[in-house]
């Protein structure tokens, strides 16, 4: 797996804004300095508004088996972020799933006393099992993952519900201009946030 700098962690998480087909590569740089991060071996679309890309560092042949999930040794996580209003008449459902049932009810949840109980959307826990099915599948690799705006919950909620076997393939998790979602996890999930190292990139 590559060492990227902040800057081009920052650009891998804005790839999740992309739009990908199976077997496609991801890049970041400038054309002359190109950079190859993986391939789109992946694709997440729920009703909850969850979009994901599961990036892969090598490329998968059609009908993958399990003897070609376990070539990969490295896995790169994209979570997608909220639609903008602006993309309202050509992503209509995008934008309604993504502020009023998951940005403004989250934005609420974290805002209540914490004598209040609370959780997170369905969205952030379709997120959560999409996470430990995908380290389950390409069992021999490591993972990051990434997120920007509503995506840095569903990276929050992801990593600290997955299953402790899974934590030491761990090897990053960055979100980007997001709130601290720690509110609305379980106290099991809480604790499984002193293992991880979590790159909040809102200063970055």
């Amino acid at each position: 797996m590559s060492e990227y700098t902040n800057q081009q962690k920052e650009q891998i998480a804005r790839n999740e804004y992309g739009t990908y087909e199976i077997g496609e590569p991801v890049r970041i740089g400038e054309e002359d300095e190109e950079i190859i991060i993986g391939y789109v071996s992946e694709i997440k679309d729920t009703a909850s508004g969850l979009q994901a890309y599961v990036v892969t560092d090598v490329k998968l042949p059609k009908n993958s088996t399990k003897a070609d999930y376990d070539k990969v040794s490295h896995v790169t996580m994209l979570y997608r972020g909220s639609s903008s209003f602006n993309e309202v008449l050509e992503k209509p459902w995008d934008v309604a799933m993504d502020w009023f049932e998951n940005d403004i009810p989250m934005a609420l949840r974290i805002a209540v006393p914490d004598w209040v109980p609370t959780q997170g959307t369905v969205q952030l826990k379709e997120a959560a099992d999409f996470g430990n099915a995908s380290l389950a599948k390409y069992r021999k690799a490591t993972f990051s993952f990434y997120g920007h705006s509503l995506a840095s919950m569903d990276v929050q909620h992801t990593v600290t519900s997955l299953k402790d076997e899974y934590l030491e393939r761990i090897s990053g998790v960055y979100v980007y201009n997001g709130p601290n979602t720690y509110r609305t996890l379980p106290g099991v999930e809480l604790k499984k946030l002193q293992k991880i190292r979590i790159g909040n990139g809102i200063k970055s």
